[in-house]
């Protein structure tokens, strides 16, 4: 269980730290080494999303054009 909350902790001080780099409370020389990648990291699984997203809208786009009798 407590290794849980020390990983809770650590994931809770990850989002802190990207926080305060997109609000520009810190910069990337405030953080450590482990502390940038671990960063690094949250923002890459952001963008894989994103672009997941973005994929399924594209997909969804197309059908509805379909639909609407538009030239695909």
């Amino acid at each position: 269980m407590n290794d849980k909350i020390i990983e809770l902790k650590e994931y809770k001080n990850i989002i802190e730290n990207k926080k305060e780099l997109d609000n520009k409370g810190k910069t990337v020389d405030d953080l450590s080494l482990e502390e940038l990648e671990d960063v690094s990291n949250l923002y890459q699984n952001e963008v894989s999303k994103l672009s997941q997203e973005v994929s399924i809208l594209e997909k969804e786009n197309k059908k509805l054009k379909v639909l609407k009798g538009y030239d695909v």
